[in-house]
């Protein structure tokens, strides 16, 4: 009878420096000490260096909106730039929106649709969004189809797979977290991409935790 073999030991995927980097970086948040924060979707909790930036341009817009409200019109179109060349986008394709619901809502709603045409999403989508699928379901007729994700799952590979057995040749979009709010669990998004686009499928992320 043979011996079972031992698990090998994980070895954790970040260095020692990597984990200095972003502990510096936690520290920069207010959220109470040992709290983990995952409903960004609701209020995304700002480092102190943003919060402080954020503070000082309210600030500067109430002493006299008339002259700063331009400077505020500059200072986005700044940002649009700044994020197109880290995302590699054009500024022209970068729209500053309230937070993800309505970012979402705009994907979906936005799009023409015809009685059974089919959204894949998943089992573990914020609340805010499936508000945004059961709207959809009875204002256009679409159909909403769930990949049941496994809680936890074993590998991105089974993710991917529960994703596509719910694939038809009527899914036009596939929506789903980068980062679940209620699990934490990372989706594999470039390879769900890549699977929605083999399907000829649109994708819309919910990145507010990512």
């Amino acid at each position: 009878m043979s011996q079972a073999q031992p698990t090998p030991a994980l070895k954790w995927p970040t260095t020692e420096a990597d984990e200095s980097e972003w502990q510096a970086i936690t520290g920069q948040f207010m959220v109470a000490p040992g709290e983990i924060y995952l409903n960004t979707g609701s209020w995304g909790s700002l480092p102190r260096p943003v919060f402080d930036a954020l503070v000082q341009g309210l600030e500067e817009l109430e002493g006299n909106p008339t002259v700063n409200r331009n400077q505020l019109s500059q200072r986005l179109s700044q940002a649009r730039k700044a994020l197109g060349t880290f995302i590699h986008a054009a500024p022209e394709d970068i729209s500053f929106v309230p937070n993800v619901t309505v970012a979402i809502n705009m994907v979906v709603h936005g799009l023409s649709w015809t009685p059974g045409d089919e959204i894949l999403t998943s089992n573990q989508e914020y609340g805010a969004i499936e508000n945004c699928f059961h709207h959809a379901e009875k204002r256009w007729g679409v159909v909403v189809r769930r990949a049941q994700i496994p809680i936890p799952p074993n590998s991105p590979a089974e993710i991917l797979e529960a994703f596509e057995r719910e694939l038809t040749p009527r899914t036009r979009l596939v929506v789903c977290s980068h980062i679940a709010t209620r699990t934490g669990l990372i989706f594999p998004v470039k390879a769900l991409t890549e699977l929605a686009h083999a399907h000829r499928a649109l994708v819309a992320f919910d990145g507010a935790h990512g």
